[in-house]
């Protein structure tokens, strides 16, 4: 004879509180979004995140104009969560890392940081004077530019 299946008791389970920043417990974040322009011996390396193809090829326009000489390694893709005035933050980076021997121009979230070697003590404090005023309004700013030591010192 067939056996009849028990009945199936359901239960609720609890729901967990969300903590001050709209998470559950434990959840995790998501990454800001990150982008970074790094310039190296004969090349600029393009890194992180593009929020859609019209900003790649807008990015890819300004490394031009900016270096002439160096190749450009474009090893960015697409991604959501681009801050507002993203390509105003990575003109600024752009602009001030044209300036450097080598170095990196980042924007994390709303946030940009250039760090690199100056070949000339003026241009360091120049820049490190300069690139929060050409950084998008409520942006945050690091520029840790330091001078490129010679090679006979």
């Amino acid at each position: 004879m067939p056996s009849t299946p028990a009945p199936v008791a359901s239960v609720a389970a609890p729901v967990a509180p969300e903590d001050a920043t709209g998470s559950l417990p434990g959840s995790v974040r998501p990454a800001p979004f990150h982008f970074s322009a790094k310039r190296v011996p004969g090349a600029i390396v393009l890194s992180g995140l593009y929020p859609d193809e019209a900003t790649r090829e807008q990015v890819r326009r300004m490394v031009e104009e900016r270096f002439f000489e160096e190749r450009i390694v474009d090893e960015a893709r697409l991604g959501p969560g681009a801050p507002p005035n993203f390509l105003a933050g990575v003109r600024a980076g752009l602009d001030q890392l044209s300036h450097l021997a080598s170095g990196e121009a980042s924007v994390t979230g709303a946030s940009l940081r250039l760090t690199g070697e100056a070949l000339y003590e003026e241009t360091a404090e120049r820049m490190r004077a300069s690139t929060a005023k050409l950084t998008p309004k409520g942006w945050t700013v690091v520029a840790d530019i330091r001078l490129r030591e010679s090679a006979d010192e």
